[in-house]
C-alpha cells in the first residue's frame, strides 16, 4: 500500500450462511487484517470501515427503538451464540452479528492503540438500491436485486428482508469518500438512513412510475421499521458537503433499476 492516502474496507461474508462458526471468523479476520495492514503503512491516514445497519439494531418490524453511536445489535450477537441446527432463518441474525463484532473488533483496536496517528470512521448502511456500476459484469447484488425481484413479479424474494430503511448506492459510496475526506469526521459512525422502505413502498412507486405495467399488488400484513436514529442529519451534512445535496430519494432510485429493467428487456 506504498503511497496510499487512505483505505476503504469493504469486504466481509455476505453469503447470508446461517452458520457463525463459519461467518463470524471471515469478517472479522477481514476487517481487522486490512486495519493492521493500514496502520503499518506510513503514509495511510485514515481507515473507513463498510459495516451495517444490522451492527447497530436488530429489525424489529413496527417497533419504535432508538439507534445511536453506543448501540449494537444485542440481539443478533446473542443469537449467533445460540447452538445449532443452523437453518436458513438465522441467516439475516448470523449476518448482523458478524457486521457488529467486526466494527467491534476495529473500534478495540483504536482504543488499544492510541499512539496510533490512523484516523478511523465507520459507515452504517441499510437497504442499498440503485443502479450498480455495471449490470453486465455485476448483476444484481446485495439488496437492489429484491428490487427487481419485485418488479418481475418475485414478491417471495422481493420480501426476503424486513421492513428497513433506504439509501442510495451513490449516497452510500459517496458517504465513505466524505468519511475519508472530511476533515472533521473523526472516530464516527456515520448511519446511512435516507428513507423508510419496505416492499409495499417499492410497489407503490413502481404503479406510479409504469402505470402501463402490472405489479404484485400490496401486502397489507406488511409493517414498517420505526427505528429512529440520533445522529443521521451528520451523515446528510457530510453529503451536502461532498456533494452539494442531501439525501437522493428511494422514487428516484427506483425509478434507475425500472428505466434499466425495461430499457434492457429485449436482451433478456
Amino acid at each position: 500500500m506504498q503511497d496510499v492516502d487512505g483505505v476503504i474496507h469493504v469486504a466481509s461474508d455476505v453469503s447470508f450462511s446461517p452458520d457463525p462458526n463459519v461467518v463470524i471468523p471471515i469478517a472479522v479476520n477481514l476487517a481487522t487484517t486490512a486495519l493492521k495492514a493500514a496502520a503499518r503503512t506510513p503514509s495511510v491516514k485514515r481507515f473507513i470501515l463498510t459495516s451495517s445497519a444490522v451492527a447497530a439494531s436488530a429489525y424489529q418490524t413496527n417497533t419504535p427503538r432508538s439507534v445511536s453511536s453506543s448501540s449494537w445489535s444485542d440481539a443478533y450477537i446473542q443469537d449467533a451464540k445460540r447452538p445449532g441446527p443452523y437453518t436458513p432463518d438465522r441467516g439475516l441474525a448470523t449476518y448482523g452479528a458478524s457486521k457488529a463484532l467486526a466494527e467491534q473488533a476495529v473500534w478495540k483496536w483504536s482504543e488499544q492503540n492510541p499512539s496510533s496517528d490512523l484516523i478511523v470512521n465507520t459507515v452504517l448502511p441499510d437497504f442499498n438500491l440503485g443502479l450498480p456500476i455495471s449490470v453486465q459484469h455485476q448483476g444484481w447484488p446485495s439488496s437492489v436485486g429484491m428490487a427487481v425481484a419485485l418488479f418481475n413479479g418475485d414478491t417471495v424474494y422481493g420480501r426476503l428482508t424486513p421492513p428497513q430503511y433506504f439509501i442510495s448506492v451513490q449516497d452510500d459510496a459517496l458517504l465513505h469518500i466524505a468519511a475519508l475526506l472530511h476533515p472533521s469526521a473523526k472516530s464516527e459512525r456515520i448511519f446511512g438512513f435516507a428513507e423508510k422502505k419496505n416492499a409495499n413502498a417499492v410497489l407503490r412507486l413502481y404503479k406510479e412510475l409504469y402505470p402501463e405495467r402490472e405489479f404484485a399488488d400490496e401486502d397489507p400484513q406488511e409493517g414498517e421499521d420505526l427505528v429512529e436514529v440520533e445522529g443521521k442529519e451528520r451523515a446528510e451534512e457530510l453529503l451536502k458537503w461532498i456533494k452539494g445535496s442531501g439525501w437522493t430519494g428511494m422514487k428516484e432510485s427506483v425509478k434507475e433499476v425500472g428505466d434499466y429493467l425495461i430499457e434492457h428487456e429485449k436482451d433478456a
